[in-house]
This record gives structure tokens, sequence and C-alpha cells, in this order.
């Protein structure tokens, strides 16, 4: 049978009920299954004690998390894990069973829809796009690096801010102190206004430092109850700082993008997590929470590209007003370009058509791919020939028999040409017949007179032959047809 396309992988969160998770695509075995948990804290790792029931066309698995169903805020995921192996031995002059070698090809086919469904959740860079993969490896490590020392700046602004505060209130303290001992000084020079000049001078300096202490004492004790914080976000690299305004009341803090809840980002021993997220600025964004968040591109702003589920295979991307990549118009795998040139394959469904005939028109499709050829023998348009595939079974080749070597027939003749055994004959075997002879009786000298001679004596003739053998000539002949039992399918070639 045919292997359609299958995703690969089905995911389910936890609701608190649901014990049994179906999927829907071809696996031969539990072993080539692998299902994945995920906690609320985001990490992942393998499922243990869960069971597989499998059909034609997938299957179920079922799991209690510690007894019982899968709680609420769990994500419980079910992927291929196919060995990657062949198992088919195929010897020469023998033949080769049909369902077997189809076996074969739906393995591969769900090795290479495993590849795919592990490719389409991967982060991949455009193909024009000069990066490689270690130089953006390098490129997330040094913003973790900047992350950490950015936090840890943005921590010392902090402290030192608090510190600021503590020094402020104790300053209050002071200056609260210092008016009561000015309210004290001017009543004692109150009273005392009746005493020396000298006195009185002292006390009315007295009572004018304390009255600048007091103005004092109330701008510091005004500035510390009217704090206020204000936090703005710096681009991401750019250092954190802070500036108190006395005349306002007001403390700015300034800090970078991602800077908070350093404990989760990505370090050179430690990469964070890459996932889809909508929102925000910029197309790579690192969150409070350590993870670097790729953003969905649209028309207006840059992000992640994804596979559209609209645009056609072959389609040529469309970018926005602003010169990025719609990931709407991001055309989808086309599944006949995976398969490696120069290599035969049937194909169910396929008929020949195209500019001359000869070219494979796939299941559900109505233009032919003229890089697709049938298997007749004929030309593959750049000076050379396709094997004639058409009524043969493909053979290894040998020493004896080198590639592009034909042979064989449908039709079998059979001569038969010799004689028998040698035969010796019975007298009872052989044909009854007789064997005539002549007899003459005489006297010598004497004469009888007529009358009848009666002999009642018998007589036979001597022996002739030597009793020996003989053969008798064999010859005949038989033809007719033979061939395996089948199933014929177009093969068909790409020629690149």
């Amino acid at each position: 049978m045919t292997m359609p396309y299958s995703p690969g992988r089905a995911l389910f969160e936890g609701n608190g009920t649901a014990t049994d998770f179906p999927f829907s695509f071809k696996v031969w075995g539990t072993e080539q299954l692998t299902v994945t948990l995920t906690g609320p804290d985001g990490n992942s790792r393998p499922a243990s004690g869960w069971t597989a029931l499998l059909n034609d066309d997938g299957g179920s698995v079922t799991y209690l998390h510690e007894g019982a169903p899968l709680p609420a805020g769990w994500k419980l995921a079910i992927t291929r894990n196919m060995p990657f192996e062949q198992q088919i031995d195929l010897v020469s002059g023998t033949r080769f069973d049909a369902e077997v070698i189809e076996t074969g090809l739906d393995r591969a086919t769900a090795e290479r829809q495993q590849l795919l469904e592990q490719l389409q959740r991967a982060v991949i860079l455009p193909p024009t796009s000069d990066e490689t993969p270690i130089k953006m490896a390098e490129q997330l490590l040094q913003a973790g690096k900047t992350a950490q020392a950015s936090a840890a700046a943005a921590q010392d602004s902090e402290s030192a801010a608090a510190s600021s505060a503590s020094q402020s209130a104790a300053s209050a303290q002071a200056a609260a102190a210092s008016a009561e001992a000015a309210d004290q000084s001017r009543a004692a020079a109150a009273a005392s206004t009746a005493d020396a000049s000298q006195s009185a001078t002292a006390a009315r300096q007295s009572a004018e430092a304390a009255a600048g202490s007091e103005d004092r004492a109330a701008q510091s004790a005004a500035s510390i109850l009217g704090l206020q914080v204000e936090v703005s976000t710096l681009d991401p690299g750019l250092p954190a700082g802070g500036d108190y305004d006395p005349e306002t009341g007001i403390l700015h803090l300034g800090i970078p993008k991602g800077d908070s809840g350093a404990s989760a980002i990505a370090t050179p021993t430690s990469l964070g997590s890459v996932m889809p997220q909508t929102g925000h600025e910029d197309g790579l964004e690192l969150e409070t929470d350590g993870k670097l968040r790729v953003r969905k591109a649209s028309a207006s702003q840059r992000g992640g590209v994804l596979a559209s589920t609209t645009a056609a295979a072959n389609t040529v991307p469309q970018a926005g007003e602003d010169g990025t990549l719609d990931a709407s118009w991001v055309p989808r795998p086309d599944y006949w370009d995976m398969f490696p040139p120069f290599v035969p394959v049937p194909i169910w469904g396929a008929t020949p058509g195209g500019s001359d005939g000869r070219r494979a028109i796939m299941p559900g499709e109505e233009q032919a791919r003229e890089e697709w050829i049938l298997c007749d023998g004929g030309s593959d348009g750049k000076d050379g020939t396709v094997p004639d595939l058409r009524g043969r079974y493909i053979r290894g080749a040998s020493e004896a028999e080198p590639e592009g070597t034909e042979g064989g027939s449908e039709d079998v003749a059979v001569d038969l040409s010799g004689s028998t055994g040698a035969t010796t004959l019975s007298t009872t075997q052989i044909p009854s017949h007789t064997h005539p002879f002549s007899a003459v009786i005489s006297t010598k000298g004497r004469y009888m007179e007529s009358g009848n001679l009666y002999d009642s004596g018998s007589s036979s003739t001597s022996a002739t032959g030597g009793n020996g053998s003989h053969t008798h000539p064999l010859s005949g002949s038989v033809s007719g047809t033979h061939t395996d039992p089948h199933l014929a399918m177009h093969f068909f070639i790409k020629v690149v």
C-alpha cells in the first residue's frame, strides 16, 4: 500500500482526566516511539511506564502520571524514533517479494517524515544567509554573557539605590532631631531675653542655625516621603544605570531588556530554550525567564519564517513593504524533490504525460514533472537513455552481468530427442508367422510303384539370428510462458 504524509508527532496538554493519547502516524513496533513530558517549569524529560497499542494507521499510548491522569499544566508529546537501518537482504536469482520491498520503502518514507518533522521545529537560516551554525551559537552565548553582566550591573544599581535611600532616611532622622533641638533652643532663647547681649546674640545665632537645619530637614523629609521610582527598558547590551532627582523626588532606573530573572539566561555551559512567540519589536527576544523566543514574521515586522499552509510548493516567497519575508507566502516543502536523482522509483497512481508523453504526472497533480521520466529505455533528454524496466525485475549487477545487462524471458521452450532403451522380444511378443520348406525322398537304384507316401515325423528349419535387442527413436517438444505473481506499476526516474 502507499505511505501518505503524516506529521510524525502528536502533542497533548494534561486536563486531569485523559489517560489514552492517540496518534495517527505509522510505526512497526513500540520501540519506534518516544514519549516526552514537559512540566509547568518548562523542563522536559522522557516518560516512563507507558504502553502502546498499534494499528495499521497509528495507535494510542496509555500513560498514568504518578498513578493518575496527566494533570493540567503538563504536556505530553508522542514522536517517531525510527532506527535508520536497512534490514532487507535481497538474494540474486530469487523472487523479489513485493510486500517486502514495499515495507522497506514505507520504513524509509517514515524515516524521511521523522526528519522533516524535526526540521519543522528547528530554527533554519534563509538560503541567502551568511551565518553559520557555529557563528550563531557563539552570538547566542555572547548574548547570554552580556545579559548576565547587565543583570549584575542592574542588581548593583538597585543595591546602591537602596543604600542611598537608607542614607536619606538617616539624614531625615538627623534633621528631625535637629529641628527638635532648634525648638528647644528657641524656647531657651525666649526665656533668656533679659540676659546679657552676648547671650542674646548667641541665642539668636543658635536660632538661625536651628531654622536652617529645620529647613534642610523638612526638604530631606519631603524628598524621602515623596520618593518615586521610574523604570525604563534599554536595548539589549547597554549597561544598566540609575539617577536620583532631589527636586522631584524621583529615582530613575534604566534596565536592559531581558536582564531580570537572569538565573535562567543562557550561559557558556547551559543554553536557553528557543521557541516561537508573538509580540515584541525585535525578531529575537531574551525573556525574563531566560528563554530566547522567536517571534513569527509578518508583513511589518521581522521574525521566524514558518512553512505556509496556503502557498503552493515551488512558489516564490513574497516580501512585505518593509522588506521582511511574509510567512504566509513561504512555500511548503515539495516531497518529490526529496527523492535523489537517477534512482528508479515505482509510483502508484502516476501516469505518463508531459512534453513527450513520458513525463510523470504525480498523484493529485495535473501538470507533468518534466524531470521525472518513464523508465522505457528512451532518451533522458541529456544525451543519454533511461533504463527500460517495462515488464522487468531489477537484478543486482555482477562481473558476469555488468550494469545495464538485459536478460531473461517469459517464454519457456523444451526440446526432447533420443531413443528408448535396448529391448529384446520373446517368442510370445513377436508377430505370428510361418516359414515354408520342401523335401525330396529317394532310394538309389530302386523303383517303386506309384502310390501315396506318408511320413509321420516332423521337421523344422534351422535357427537363424542372434536373439539381439533393438531400440525405437523418440523425439518431441513443448513451449509455454511463466511469470511470478506480481503487481505492475510505472517506474520513473528523476534526471537533473
